[in-house]
């Protein structure tokens, strides 16, 4: 019984500090904007793709945000929150990401892909 509540606790952690980049495991297309962050710079992009691929080639980028409805790449060195509140069409990832899916986007998924900090 020890050995299984130890293993939620540190799986319990693990979720907890994923968002701030602290996982081995890169957080991909997820709901949301990243929200008490630090911040590097904003740009137009034509898609989350192109967002990321900024990141990728930005220095000291390590999270992106890409919004939408007004094509608009948001780059941070740290991710501390993400919501959907304000911005439920946004895509929010890491740089390690291979790939993005805007699943939120009206004609792009047939499937619900709600994604979850924990996968």
């Amino acid at each position: 019984m020890e050995v299984v509540s130890i293993l939620v606790l540190v799986f319990g952690f693990l979720t907890v500090t994923s968002v701030s980049g602290q996982s081995n495991v890169a957080n991909c297309s997820l709901a949301g904007q990243c929200l008490e962050s630090i911040f590097i710079t904003e740009d137009a992009r034509e898609s989350a793709q192109e967002c990321l691929e900024n990141c990728q080639d930005t220095g000291p980028c390590h999270w992106f945000t890409y919004k939408p409805a007004n094509s608009l790449c948001q780059l941070f060195e740290t991710c501390e929150s993400i919501s959907d509140d304000n911005c439920p069409d946004c895509i929010t990832g890491q740089k390690e990401c291979d790939s993005v899916y805007q699943c939120n986007v009206k004609g792009r998924c047939q499937v619900n892909c709600k994604l979850s900090m924990t996968d």
